[in-house]
């Protein structure tokens, strides 16, 4: 496994979908590659305001990324128990973009 959090082997996205290294207006930075998606993982437990910046941060980067590049959210906890349907629904339509939990990735290997 990849890890991409920081340096200048960090990944980020920004508003052409082009990979960058910086932070700034970029979105936050690719965790690790699954597969041949570059993935964001997140863990959370209840809802909450930081949470939904959380859901933010994870749209934000799966919508620029998946502008040039496969990108994935791997969200588990409670706050995305409910969560990551809506989020399914609204990228069902883009090919680019995974968003799935450990739970389903254990369950179908």
């Amino acid at each position: 496994m990849i890890k991409y959090k920081t340096g200048k082997n960090c990944i980020r996205f920004n508003d052409n979908g082009d990979i960058v290294s910086v932070k700034g207006t970029n979105t936050k930075s690719a965790d690790f590659m699954y597969g041949e998606y570059y993935a964001t993982q997140k863990y959370t437990g209840e809802a909450g305001g930081a949470q939904d910046n959380q859901k933010n941060d994870v749209i934000d980067f799966l919508k620029r990324g998946s502008i040039k590049h496969k990108v994935a959210a791997i969200v588990d906890g409670a706050y995305w128990d409910y969560h990551r349907e809506i989020l399914k629904e609204e990228f069902k339509n883009n090919p680019n973009v995974l968003i799935t939990s450990v739970t389903e990735i254990t369950e179908n290997s």
